[in-house]
């Protein structure tokens, strides 16, 4: 923290938003096992004390931040790095007569940009959404994935060769969570 600290040139310094650092250095205490998250308080405690940066930042990144626990973190980087490309959230589903018979797979995460594979990250994705950083549209069934190389990426994955059909949901993330992902990611 005390490397980005001294980055900010002494004529960008701004102490205005004191009270956020100071809060933000209070909440970081309960993370300092986490090196993801650590390293996201540092990036915000930077970004307050600077003053080409601060001007949006509210109260409300910290208390978001002091919510997000190393999962949440992890899946957080792994949007960043996508640098704008589509993010899917997929299971697969048995289908009779267009309608969803069953679900053959747990939910799996597609990060196309990447080309990557995960899983585990449905209470990731439920906390990142209620707190406004993303936002994953409803599954349809006209919503199956057609992607050869994609089908088989989830199909490697899960470990499944049942027949049916990789449905997904899209994820994006908001405008409110692209500014949070700039000034706390980084």
């Amino acid at each position: 923290m005390s490397q980005k600290m001294r980055n900010i040139p002494d004529d960008f310094r701004d102490p205005s938003k004191l009270g956020l650092v100071l809060e933000t250095l209070q909440n970081s205490v309960y993370q300092l096992n986490q090196e993801e998250i650590r390293a996201m308080f540092a990036n915000l405690v930077a970004n307050l004390a600077d003053k080409r940066k601060n001007s949006t930042i509210t109260p409300r990144y910290v208390y978001i931040l002091s919510q997000l626990g190393y999962e949440d973190a992890v899946f957080l980087r792994e949007l960043v790095h996508q640098n704008g490309e589509s993010v899917l959230h997929a299971r697969k589903a048995a289908i009779n007569n267009n309608h969803i018979d069953k679900y053959i797979s747990d939910y799996f995460l597609y990060f196309s940009g990447e080309k990557k594979v995960l899983s585990g990250f449905k209470p990731t994705i439920n906390v990142l959404e209620s707190l406004g950083i993303i936002k994953e549209t409803d599954e349809k069934l006209e919503y199956g994935i057609e992607d050869d190389s994609i089908v088989e990426k989830l199909d490697e994955k899960a470990e499944n060769d049942q027949d049916g059909t990789w449905l997904y949901r899209s994820i994006s993330i908001t405008s409110f969570g692209m500014d949070f992902l700039k000034y706390v990611v980084g």
